[in-house]
């Protein structure tokens, strides 16, 4: 039992970093009305979110921390077992990638839940811009799923760790 599940424990991983890389689909701020602001691929490239005519806009600027956010579980998870996958290495290399990936969605968590503050914008009227962050929005469902799924990859990479140390 304890085998199976030690081996199933990174494919677990990789399963979670998948689902929060696909939040970026769904929407992932909304106003306190419930009306959605952006999606994920918005908060992280960034583009316009509204207009009007030629002289009033709103953009968003592409965030590198959202993009890790969304990302870097996937990027480690995928990189680290494509690594060890066929290799027999020893405990403390895989405690050192188990530990990195934990990392790495505890960093995905913490970016997460505070989407709003991370994500900027730039609001231009009459050729004045004001930059501003959508620290006031509330979490979308994108948002509130890849938090989950966040806790469930770290959950999953902190048992895969202590696994080893059995």
């Amino acid at each position: 039992m304890n085998k199976k599940l030690k081996d199933s424990l990174p494919l677990l991983s990789i399963v979670f970093a998948v689902l929060i890389a696909l939040m970026m689909v769904f929407s992932v701020l909304r106003t306190d009305g419930g009306d959605s602001i952006m999606s994920g691929f918005t908060a992280i490239f960034g583009g316009e979110v509204a207009s009007i005519g030629g002289f009033a806009s709103v953009d968003v600027n592409f965030s590198l921390v959202n993009f890790f956010a969304f990302l870097l579980p996937l990027i480690f998870t995928v990189g680290i077992f494509m690594l060890t996958r066929n290799s027999k290495g020893n405990d403390k290399i895989n405690i050192l990638f188990n530990v990195l990936i934990f990392a790495s969605f505890i960093y995905s968590l913490i970016i997460l839940v505070n989407l709003g503050t991370y994500t900027e914008g730039t609001a231009t009227l009459f050729g004045g811009t004001v930059s501003y962050s959508y620290e006031g929005a509330s979490l979308a469902l994108g948002a509130i799923l890849a938090i989950i799924f966040a806790v469930s990859g770290i959950i999953t990479s902190l048992l895969k760790t202590i696994l080893i140390f059995k």
